[in-house]
């Protein structure tokens, strides 16, 4: 019995044993076939890197010449440098001014990218759609106008922007209407790259599409277009606003108008909403009061030193500070004219910011 129990034993051994041998060749081989991964990959980036690098020295000094002198001869773009040589070219696009982004544009046109960049905009990854569309707007080809606008409109928050961006950069007046259209719908929209978009355009170019649509705008959209009335021109802005602060009563909408308001017309309005009853909207209508206040306005900021909620208060006393009549000596004579020692105490704090600050 205990012979049989070796002899098992003894075969288990033998089994286990064959099978570990293998596993570790395999292992091996595994391995080793990780190993000239590793180094086919290596090798092929190191060719990358060179190849890049001897494009660059070729193409960085050619395009920067072109850019002073449209040049007689251009080398062969090869398919697989298209996207090597669009960000040279977006780069010296986005530097340059004037003839000799024009003079690039000449270069571009003359290497046919127009038809390149539409082959990487539909087929390329987000990288090479997104240097594309850089450069579809810095071509200025409308004939890329319908597959942008689509990208805008329906496509992931960077590609959507990239591609108002480009049209704006064709035509700024015909892409307003519809950018804005998009601006009041796509959440997805930071409010800084909505707001580059608009200066790129120029407030001559959107003032009056921003202004139409933000009077028929809805509650829920009416905010988001409002901060955007800043980079309006004031007299295309300022009725809007007024129309805004004199019937809307909407929290969001209202401070949105507060946060813009220039308009010395509107002063009125403004001291109407230091006396809301919602703490926000007190908040910014004193923060527009010393902005654009005057020196009736000191009365009013004053009352408002007394206000239940401490940000009101500290609000006002910044504004207060903020008014052009006012300077620290005589910040320090109102302090003895405030009854409420809590408007006593901001208008302190305030008067000791200023200070530090100079």
């Amino acid at each position: 019995m205990w012979s049989t129990m070796a002899i098992n034993s003894a075969a288990h051994d033998a089994a286990f044993s064959q099978v570990a041998w293998t596993l570790a060749r395999l292992i091996a081989v595994l391995l080793f076939i990780l190993l000239v991964q590793i180094l086919f990959l290596r090798a092929l980036l190191a060719a990358r890197r060179r190849r890049l690098t001897a494009f660059r020295a070729v193409w960085e000094p050619l395009l920067a010449r072109a850019a002073d002198e449209f040049p007689a001869r251009l080398p062969r773009l090869a398919r697989r440098d298209v996207s090597a040589f669009l960000l040279i070219w977006n780069f010296l696009q986005e530097s340059l001014r004037d003839q000799a982004r024009d003079r690039l544009k000449r270069v571009g046109w003359r290497l046919g990218l127009e038809r390149r960049v539409e082959q990487l905009i539909r087929k390329a990854g987000v990288r090479d759609r997104l240097i594309a569309l850089t450069a579809a707007g810095h071509l200025g080809d409308a004939r890329h106008w319908e597959q942008l606008s689509r990208i805008a409109a329906e496509e992931e928050t960077v590609l959507s922007l990239a591609a108002a961006k480009a049209l704006v950069r064709i035509d700024a007046k015909r892409a307003a209407g519809p950018m804005i259209s998009l601006m009041s719908r796509r959440a997805d929209w930071p409010a800084a790259s909505m707001a580059a978009i608009l200066v790129e355009a120029g407030p001559d170019a959107f003032s009056e599409p921003l202004a139409d649509a933000t009077a028929q705008a809805d509650p829920e959209r009416a905010p988001r277009l409002i901060r955007l009335l800043d980079l309006a021109h004031a007299e295309t802005a300022a009725p809007v606003i007024r129309q805004f602060l004199e019937h809307s009563d909407d929290t969001e909408t209202v401070t949105a108008c507060l946060r813009v308001v220039q308009d010395p017309e509107l002063l009125d309005l403004v001291r109407d909403r230091l006396r809301d009853e919602r703490w926000q909207v007190r908040l910014h209508a004193a923060q527009a009061l010393g902005r654009m206040g005057t020196r009736e306005d000191e009365w009013h900021l004053r009352r408002a030193l007394a206000d239940p909620q401490w940000w009101v208060r500290y609000r006002a006393a910044q504004a207060l500070a903020q008014l052009p009549s006012m300077d620290v000596d005589r910040l320090r004579r109102v302090t003895y004219d405030i009854e409420d020692r809590y408007g006593r105490d901001i208008l302190r704090q305030v008067i000791a910011e200023r200070e530090l600050a100079c």
